[in-house]
């Protein structure tokens, strides 16, 4: 089920990506705010899917996405691994590091 939630989510597909979305949903993105303006933890999932659905694409462009999730009963935590593009910039975020 997270593989096919972040298939979905690296296709852009938003119709699916709802089917899995609790309305009480959250994701927390932390990072500088010069790189990750969309910071924060938005709460539900209409937020959420804003989040992931427009907030993320005006900034990356995503290349390569890679989640490490954790399971614990109905939850679900991950710590993923990006590589994307933003003007002339290129971020990687292994390990909590960045670089051009």
């Amino acid at each position: 089920m997270v593989e096919a939630f972040y298939g979905a989510h690296a296709e852009r597909d938003a119709e699916t990506v709802l089917e899995f979305l609790d309305d009480d949903a959250e994701c927390t993105i932390r990072g500088p705010v010069d790189v990750l303006p969309f910071g924060g933890t938005p709460h539900g999932k209409a937020a959420v899917l804003n989040l992931i659905g427009r907030l993320v694409p005006e900034v990356f462009r995503v290349y390569s996405f890679v989640p490490d999730a954790m399971l614990e009963g109905d939850r679900v935590a991950t710590l993923n691994r990006l590589s994307a593009r933003n003007s002339d910039r290129v971020w990687v975020r292994p390990a909590g590091r960045c670089g051009d």
